[in-house]
């Protein structure tokens, strides 16, 4: 049996998701020891090569190494997913392996699943199966290289093809050292102030919000924050920010005051995202739609910072 549609891709970085210009068709794997019938379907296909990585490495040659699957790699404005994907350690060689190589087009729902404020504990977390994981910022009780380093390694161990984060009061690291803090992150798409594309969808991400005791991202209400939100686009499906808009899931622990940007919400009924994913307002967790937007506060902690909330679902057409 031959496998022809498989790809090879160079780039400079094995997990830069924007260096990948060009994509030239690689000779057919001569895959005859998978033994598989005829009429097999491409799950035979993939539980197949994953049981018999060992033969399948030698095939491909020496020093590929396997990085996932499924992987959803982005080249220039398309998106391609990717059923198995491997990487030449030396060379650089992206190998990617699928039944089908045309452009990904978003034929279902999209399932989201939306995270935010797991200060560390992020092991006690059941994460429901999902497209895209989301992560609302404060990962992290105080940004520290070895807090980010264990959560990108935990995020590297969960199945979602894609999953992407934005930065908190808390992640200190990703303001003061923010090439470092994204480097870091070779486990999912960090998000500040920029804007990304998934399956057609697209994804906006800013970890601003009032300044409340001087921690990391902290502006002052009205016209340094207005700033930011200004460059929020258009045309967006989701937006990711670490605080809400005003009024909107966005009570204080006593439930009696109002603590969300009023910038942002300004921004939002500007905007109109379908979805928009936030935390960071521990007492306000929950879901609330309005006005055609679909509101997510998806703090995992309480005020005492247990990880008492669990992660929700959002299923997108």
């Amino acid at each position: 049996m031959r496998l022809s549609d498989t790809v090879e891709v160079e780039a400079e970085s094995v997990f830069a998701e924007s260096v990948f210009a060009e994509s030239v068709f690689k000779d057919t794997c001569l895959l005859d020891f998978l033994s598989s019938p005829d009429d097999h379907s491409e799950a035979d296909l993939q539980r197949a090569l994953l049981s018999n990585l060992r033969r399948f490495l030698i095939e491909l040659g020496c020093d590929f190494w396997f990085v996932g699957e499924p992987y959803l790699l982005q080249v220039g404005k398309q998106d391609f997913r990717l059923d198995l994907l491997f990487v030449h350690r030396e060379l650089l060689i992206l190998h990617a392996v699928s039944n089908k190589m045309a452009p990904h087009r978003q034929d279902r729902n999209m399932r989201i699943v939306a995270i935010s404020d797991t200060h560390s504990r992020h092991q006690h977390l059941q994460i429901p199966e999902g497209d895209i994981l989301i992560h609302a910022g404060d990962a992290t009780m105080m940004g520290t290289v070895p807090e980010i380093s264990a959560f990108n390694h935990w995020l590297g161990a969960l199945p979602h093809p894609v999953k992407i984060v934005c930065a908190g009061n808390h992640d200190w690291l990703f303001e003061k050292n923010p090439a470092l803090a994204r480097a870091m992150m070779s486990n999912a798409r960090y998000l500040q102030d920029q804007l990304t594309t998934v399956s057609g969808l697209r994804i906006y991400g800013s970890p601003w919000q009032p300044r409340f005791f001087d921690w990391a991202f902290n502006l002052n209400r009205g016209e340094q924050l207005r700033a930011k939100w200004d460059l929020i686009p258009h045309d967006l499906d989701i937006l990711i920010t670490h605080g809400p808009p005003f009024g909107i899931l966005d009570f204080s622990v006593s439930g009696q005051e109002h603590v969300g940007c009023e910038e942002l919400r300004k921004a939002v009924e500007r905007v109109r995202p379908r979805l928009m994913i936030f935390g960071h307002i521990h007492h306000s967790y929950g879901v609330q739609e309005y006005e055609g937007t679909k509101f997510v506060n998806a703090c995992t902690c309480n005020e005492n910072y247990q990880p008492v909330n669990p992660p929700i679902v959002i299923d997108l057409d």
